[in-house]
């Protein structure tokens, strides 16, 4: 997993990188970076303060590019090559959505394209047919809850169906209320990028 987050305010001009979720046992600071590593000296979360003087970044949740992994090598000496593809959001398509007895939630079988994956949702405009986006296990939100396998009433949950507030969308083009319905276009399991581009 890997989340890029910048915010030149609210983040004081520092460029937060989001590697694992592993417990930081140590850490190593450069002259304008720091770098947080896991007991298997996994790098775990990398800091790059005053980002700006490297790089112009718009404000928010970050796609990991090309240039930004080139820029991000270039000060820390650290290689983040291998996470340029990765996506861990990606559109899906509900093929059965059953209530859960007495409450409010629903038990999805959700197709990402290469696996079905079981996702409880509460959302009201939740149901089978529809494309959605779907959140994959250690996807990192745009507001840093990370994405786990969890258990709601018994019921497994591996992923998560997003709402547009979810993912901090400001397009018009998706619904404002409940999860995503994507249109008929978007196909099974191809990475969402709209979430780095509203």
């Amino acid at each position: 997993m890997l989340a890029v987050f910048y915010n030149q305010k609210l983040l004081d001009n520092t460029l937060i990188v989001v590697i694992n979720n592993e417990e930081v046992i140590n850490q190593d600071k450069g002259k304008n970076f720091v770098v947080g590593y896991s007991k298997d000296n996994n790098v775990s979360f990398i800091n790059i303060f005053n980002f700006n003087t490297y790089m112009k970044l718009n404000d928010g949740y970050l796609k990991f590019d090309k240039k930004l992994c080139e820029t991000i090598n270039k000060i820390t000496k650290i290689d983040l090559s291998n996470f340029i593809d990765e996506n861990d959001f990606v559109v899906g398509q509900i093929d059965v959505c059953e209530e859960i007895k007495g409450t409010h939630l629903h038990r999805c079988m959700v197709n990402v394209g290469n696996e079905t994956l079981q996702i409880v949702c509460g959302a009201k405009n939740v149901r089978k047919g529809i494309k959605v986006v779907v959140a994959l296990d250690g996807a990192i939100m745009p507001y840093g809850k990370i994405i786990k396998p969890s258990q709601l009433l018994q019921t497994k949950s591996n992923g998560m169906i997003c709402s547009k507030k979810e993912l901090n969308l400001h397009s018009t083009k998706f619904n404002d209320e409940g999860i995503i319905e994507l249109p008929s276009e978007y196909n099974l399991g191809d990475k969402f990028n709209e979430i780095f581009n509203s």
